[in-house]
């Protein structure tokens, strides 16, 4: 975002997100659930958070003025396009507290602190 370019290739991709501290809300929710919860598999988040890549980027651009592009070819690497179901996980009261908004203003904030390096793949690859 630094150099306020972002292309985005196969865009109807579907991704599903979750705050940091959700997941370490999860964490304690288990812990205290362990007798319903021991021996089953959750997924931790929420449908409000399964969005497709141009979504996101939608998104960010409303709090980001940066240059979209959304690829009419070539693929991305990541070939993971999934939609996920946490009914389970709320059928037991967890629900999350952090959206996508809370999560991209955090980041937004974070990146005034954070030096780039030239070990990051998408850093690397449009740089």
């Amino acid at each position: 975002m630094r150099e306020r370019e972002l292309i985005v290739y196969e865009k109807n991709y579907w991704r599903s997100f979750i705050h940091v501290k959700d997941i370490s809300r999860s964490i304690i929710f288990a812990i205290e659930n362990f007798e319903k919860m021991n021996g089953e598999i959750y997924n931790v988040g929420s449908e409000k958070l399964c969005l497709t890549k141009e979504d996101v980027a939608l998104k960010i651009k409303n709090y980001v003025d940066f240059h979209l592009k959304f690829a009419e070819f070539g693929k991305d690497p990541d070939k993971r396009n999934y939609k996920v179901s946490f009914k389970k996980i709320k059928s037991l009261g967890f629900n999350i507290k952090f959206d996508l908004d809370y999560g991209i203003k955090e980041m937004i904030k974070a990146f005034q602190f954070i030096e780039l390096k030239d070990d990051y793949f998408n850093y690397k690859v449009f740089k």
